[in-house]
This record gives structure tokens, C-alpha cells and sequence, in this order.
């Protein structure tokens, strides 16, 4: 997995979640969640509580599949959000940029275009990654656009790939699953165009100075 435990941006920093912080983490993120926000992931908290949401980051961690952050606005310290960087190990030079969620106050913010910026930055020119792909429910419309905003291609749909399981852990539905993916060719255009978007959105009161 990759060796990567804080990641700068201008707005934002993105700090690797782990058995020691956790807890801190949870306890930023609880007072702002809501279930809606999960009603779209397969992964949601057994509890919107600080312990639920400690437990939800520290099955990130055991499970080891992939990186996850934090999302800490740099202006406030102030957790808002959660996303994961995937390594595909059918291929050392694919990740995944996924599971992704903001509180609501941060949503439609420099937050998003920040953290992606951030991450195929770091896919990219740090970890000298080809290819970042992205998969979204097909029917989560937002995040579909988020993800086309950004200048990721769409590549096609996995066809009931993804199972969700109700209170008692059976299977409920079965999810089509969009991918898009941005390569390296596609690198340079999609970075302008997400700092475009970012300084669009950066204010005074969401710069760090």
C-alpha cells in the first residue's frame, strides 16, 4: 500500500486515518453527520454517534485496501469529510480515488476540487500512476457530475457489482457501478480545469492566508 500519511493542499490537508487518531476524527465528523449522506454508499456507520463513526474510520484502517484520509479544512482544523486512495494490484501503475463524502456545510465548497486536485496530484507526479479511476452509483447523480467535472472519462458500467445490506447484513440491492477514469495524457487539461474550479471557490474565509 501506499506510504503517504499527510497530503497539502491549499484549503485543505489530508491526513491518513489511523488507530491513533480515529477517535479525534470521529468525534470532529459525528455532530455533522447525517444518514442521508451515506444513503447512496455501500459502507455507511453502524452509528452517527462519535463511537460509530470511530468504529466506520477504523474498519477503513483494518482492512487495509486502501489509504484513507481525513479531509481538515486548514483554515479551521476542523474534519469534513473522508475519501480513500485504492492501489489496484492488478496493475502497479492504477489507483482509485473513492469512497469519498463531505458534511453538508462543506459541500458545493474549494473542499471537493481541493482534495481531488490534492490526489491526482500526488497519483500522478509523486506516485507516477498512468491511469485514476472513479466508480459512483450509477444512479447517484451528483456524483456522477462531480466526477465528470472534474474531466474524468466515462469508461462504462459494472452491471450489479456492488452489494448493500440492510440492518441484518443481508443483501438488499444490487448496485451498477459508473467508472471514469483520467489518465495521464489527460493529466494536464484536467488539472487546469479543476484549478480553475478551485479558484473559483476559494474566498477569503476559506484560504488558510
Amino acid at each position: 500500500m501506499f506510504e503517504l500519511e499527510r497530503l497539502e493542499g491549499r484549503t485543505v490537508a489530508l491526513e491518513r486515518i489511523t488507530a491513533d487518531n480515529a477517535a479525534r476524527f470521529a468525534a470532529g465528523l459525528a455532530p455533522k453527520i447525517t444518514p442521508e449522506l451515506f444513503a447512496l454508499m455501500a459502507a455507511a456507520p453502524e452509528t452517527f454517534d462519535a463511537e460509530g463513526m470511530a468504529a466506520y474510520l477504523l474498519g477503513s484502517v483494518e482492512r487495509a485496501i486502501s489509504v484513507p484520509f481525513c479531509v481538515v479544512e486548514k483554515a479551521t482544523g476542523e474534519p469534513v469529510g473522508v475519501t480513500h486512495l485504492f492501489k489496484d494490484d492488478r496493475a502497479d501503475t492504477t489507483c482509485e480515488i473513492g469512497g469519498t463524502w463531505y458534511v453538508e456545510p462543506a459541500q458545493g465548497t474549494a473542499v471537493n476540487p481541493d482534495c481531488k486536485l490534492t490526489l491526482l496530484a500526488c497519483a500522478f507526479d509523486e506516485l507516477g500512476m498512468e491511469r485514476v479511476m472513479f466508480m459512483a452509483d450509477a444512479t447517484n447523480a451528483r456524483s456522477r457530475r462531480g466526477i465528470e467535472k472534474l474531466g474524468a472519462r466515462f469508461e462504462g458500467t459494472l452491471h450489479r457489482h456492488v452489494p448493500f445490506r440492510d440492518e441484518r447484513k443481508e443483501i438488499c440491492r444490487l448496485r451498477d457501478s459508473v467508472v471514469y477514469a483520467i489518465t495521464r495524457p489527460d493529466w494536464p487539461e484536467c488539472r487546469a480545469k479543476i484549478e480553475a474550479a478551485l479558484a473559483s471557490r476559494i474566498t477569503p474565509a476559506s484560504s488558510p492566508g
